[in-house]
């Protein structure tokens, strides 16, 4: 079974927010952006945003595991709604 966990870490409070997506629950146009943020890497490093969010993102598939990290602005808004914060 294909997942993708979704971790935020950071913004002013620190609070780490989690998500795991089922990859056939997603549709097709949410698949195929996933894919090329994968087959992309990522990104270079942090935007200008102050205290903005990172957030690492992992997908399993057959065995293989794949983990890149994006920054605030850059994560497709329908992974930013998926994650909840987790209080200490």
């Amino acid at each position: 079974m294909s997942k993708v966990q979704i971790e935020r870490r950071g913004g002013f409070a620190g609070l780490t927010a989690r998500a795991t997506l089922e990859w056939k629950a997603m549709t097709v146009d949410q698949q195929r952006l996933l894919s090329e943020i994968f087959a992309k890497g990522g990104s270079p490093g942090p935007g200008a945003i102050r205290d903005g969010y990172e957030y690492r993102l992992t997908h399993e598939a057959g065995g293989a595991v794949r983990t890149v990290t994006l920054f605030s602005g850059e994560i497709p808004a329908f992974l930013e709604e998926a994650v909840h914060d987790v209080l200490p």
